[in-house]
């Protein structure tokens, strides 16, 4: 007679929306962690984050290095959405940016995005005049 395999009860946490928020996301993220690191290894839970990262908030840089860091320490997903494509197609200098990057950089504050990844004002004083 053979045992029905053991099933474990594991949490899906589903993020999105953090927009460069880092401290109310990592207070969140505080909680999440704890609760997860309490479990054994292989009971711990799956998080999934649905992108927009960045923009809006002044900590795009941070939120970036947190999930990165994240990774190696829980199982997560990471997927992109609108704000992530908006500043790949600015950083490729695509069709989609000559038409619509203006809104990104100025409309979806792009350029909080730009201050928080570099510290240089020169280098955001020569992209920001561009747009």
């Amino acid at each position: 007679m053979s045992k029905a395999p053991q099933t474990l009860d594991k949490s899906v946490w589903v993020i999105g929306d953090i927009h460069g928020m880092f401290d109310p996301f990592k207070r969140l993220m505080d909680r999440i962690y704890h609760l997860e690191c309490e479990k054994p290894r292989d009971q711990r839970g799956k998080l999934i984050f649905l992108g927009d990262y960045i923009d809006y908030g002044p900590s795009s840089k941070e939120v970036v290095d947190y999930l990165i860091k994240l990774k190696y320490e829980l199982d997560i997903v990471c997927l992109a959405d609108n704000h992530e494509d908006l500043m790949q197609q600015f950083l490729k200098r695509s069709d989609m940016f000559e038409k619509f990057g203006n809104v990104w950089f100025r409309g979806n504050d792009g350029q909080e995005t730009i201050c928080s990844f570099t510290s240089s004002k020169k280098v955001f004083q020569k992209i920001y005049h561009q747009y």
